[in-house]
Parts: structure tokens; C-alpha cells; sequence
């Protein structure tokens, strides 16, 4: 009989023994499958495809947050800003982890 311990993100199974467990593994670092990190912008910035609201950093993928009517679409910078206007944007906004602001 398997036995699982429910957490709110998956079911897992219980830990073993002390006996029984053998050398942890580890995620490695930067792993582009792990938790992504998103900072909200204080100011949206106007850009020809709408606004962008945040910037998500998953491993070494990098994307930036579209705002559109149906929610937040995550795209690739290079394809909605130039480089001065990413340096504009980082000038005039602060960027937090806070959820996402109004």
C-alpha cells in the first residue's frame, strides 16, 4: 500500500526512515523548469504591442508581461522593446514582487 502526504501544490510521498534514505538530490541551479521570479512595475510602459506591467525571470529565459484584455501574456523582450526603451523603463519604475497592481 503507497501512502501519499497532500500539500496544497501536489501529493507526495512520506519521507523514509532515517536508514533507508540515501543522498538528497538536488535541483540544480538555474534550473529552467524551476520557480519563476516576477517583478510588478510601479509605471506600465506604452509600447507599440500595449502596455508591459512586469518582467519574469525562469532560469535564464527572461520575459516581460504584455497586459491584454484577456490577462498578462509573457513574451520575449526583443520582441516588444528596444534597448533604450528598457533602460527608460527600469529609469522611471520601480519593480517589486508584489501582486499586480491596478
Amino acid at each position: 500500500m503507497h501512502s501519499y502526504i497532500r500539500t496544497p501544490r501536489a501529493a507526495v510521498a512520506p519521507p523514509l526512515l532515517d536508514d533507508d534514505r540515501g543522498p538528497a538530490a538536488q535541483r540544480p541551479a538555474g534550473n529552467a523548469h524551476g520557480r519563476a521570479q516576477t517583478l510588478w512595475a510601479s509605471r506600465p510602459l506604452p509600447v507599440r504591442a500595449g502596455r508591459l506591467v512586469a518582467v519574469r525571470l525562469q532560469g535564464e529565459d527572461l520575459r516581460v508581461g504584455l497586459a491584454t484584455p484577456d490577462g498578462v501574456r509573457w513574451v520575449r523582450p526583443e520582441a516588444v522593446l528596444t534597448t533604450a526603451q528598457a533602460q527608460a523603463w527600469v529609469a522611471t519604475s520601480e519593480f517589486s514582487p508584489g501582486g499586480r497592481r491596478g
